[in-house]
């Protein structure tokens, strides 16, 4: 005889999830708090701990910006400190670019130690961060708190300031990847050095293999880590003209989906693009790429933004969104994050600019200089001051918190 109890037992044991729920409710819930439901049952375990409900999660969080200070051993260390002084990473704080009071530490990196001349730039996606230096690379999920490292990079002449590092999201296999440009010597063949890239693609063994790819066409500018758009690595060119033959001004371009090098023809800027003191970044769905033009005695810098790599015949359409004007030379200006009123602009190791949209001339009032930024760590509920002194160095990235396993 059938059991009609023990069969409405078994299907009251199984938690009804809303449709709406898990739509559109737990994707805008933060992270933090999506960590803790995972414990509620294994119904709502499986649903966060998805691949696809991490993408949807992704597509309702708000950007805000990600500080590192580097804490120097001694007082003598700083922007431009010997090449014995070592630093600390003290962690990463989400700030959202506004409030001097506002930053929350979100991961703390104690023990990570190096010495500040092998530190490369900070790259992010999707949550993760990438942060290389010259003998070890390290992914972080700061708002889990995972971090992996990297296995040590081989074939390379030297494993220091000769490659420049790249993370990015593969959409064809759905997997996160880490590319390195390096310089390769074939000690059998006078000359022979060659420059190759290397892939590793976390979650797969984390080991390092070379992309079937022809070389470059022009030669990578080392320790300027690449910006991740749309499926592919971009960087910045070291020279214009690439094995001795005349090209137009452009950035070397890696597509992930297919492991394939192709050239992205750069923005007319005026009078020329100044690769050095050029920055590429993605802001808002657009890649950006703010080059300096010299004017007398004061700076001007353009904005030029393009929305799409892919056309498949033409080359991409430039636009000169802004012109920044300013009363000091600039070395570089750095865009990390745009609302729809204002850019979020990295101009001095220390300082940013909040920079007004509507009337881009550059005013001192709206400059915020990091090193008197408060921290607020939660552990504690203790706010954290960081002065000039110690303070080696900030590294600012645009920033997304997200569930992205590592």
């Amino acid at each position: 005889m059938h059991d009609e109890t023990a069969t409405t037992k078994t299907k009251t044991s199984i938690p009804y999830l809303p449709d709406e729920l898990v739509s559109e409710i737990l994707p805008r819930i933060p992270v933090e708090p999506l960590l803790r439901f995972r414990s509620v049952c294994k119904a709502w375990r499986g649903i966060i701990d998805e691949d696809s409900f991490h993408r949807e999660h992704l597509r309702y969080q708000t950007s805000s910006l990600l500080v590192a200070p580097w804490i120097g051993e001694n007082d003598d260390d700083g922007p431009f400190a010997s090449s014995t002084g070592e630093v600390t990473a003290a962690g990463f704080y989400q700030w959202d670019g506004k409030q001097q009071d506002a930053a929350t530490l979100v991961h703390a990196m104690p023990n990570y130690h190096n010495k500040m001349e092998a530190l490369h730039s900070m790259a992010h996606c999707d949550g993760l961060v990438l942060l290389p230096a010259d003998d070890t690379v390290h992914v972080v999920n700061p708002a889990t708190r995972r971090t992996i490292t990297l296995p040590p990079t081989p074939n390379a002449i030297f494993r220091g300031p000769h490659q420049a590092f790249g993370l990015g999201h593969d959409p064809r296999s759905n997997t996160y990847k880490v590319a390195r440009l390096y310089v390769h010597r074939d000690r059998c063949t006078p000359g022979g050095d060659t420059v190759r890239m290397g892939v590793c693609t976390i979650g797969k063994g984390l080991c390092w293999r070379d992309a079937a790819v022809s070389p470059p066409p022009h030669h990578f500018m080392p320790r300027r880590t690449a910006t991740f758009f749309k499926g592919s690595l971009l960087w910045i060119v070291k020279q214009v003209v690439p094995h001795g033959s005349p090209a137009a001004p452009s950035f070397i371009r890696f597509r992930l989906e297919d492991e394939s090098f192709r050239i992205v023809r750069a923005p007319p800027c005026t009078p020329k693009l100044d690769y050095e003191a050029s920055s590429l970044t993605e802001l808002r769905g657009e890649l950006c790429v703010c080059a300096p033009r010299a004017a007398y005695d004061h700076a001007v810098f353009e904005m030029w933004m393009c929305g799409d790599l892919d056309d498949g015949v033409n080359p991409p359409r430039w636009d000169l969104r802004r012109v920044i004007t300013g009363p000091f030379l600039f070395r570089s200006f750095i865009p990390k994050i745009a609302t729809a009123d204002a850019v979020v602009i990295h101009f001095q190791e220390d300082s940013l600019y909040y920079c007004n949209l509507q009337t881009p001339v550059f005013n001192m009032k709206d400059v915020i200089e990091m090193g008197h930024l408060r921290y607020h760590h939660l552990d504690t509920d203790k706010f954290v001051e960081y002065t000039r002194k110690i303070v080696a160095n900030f590294y600012v990235i645009s920033y997304v918190p997200s569930l992205v396993r590592i």
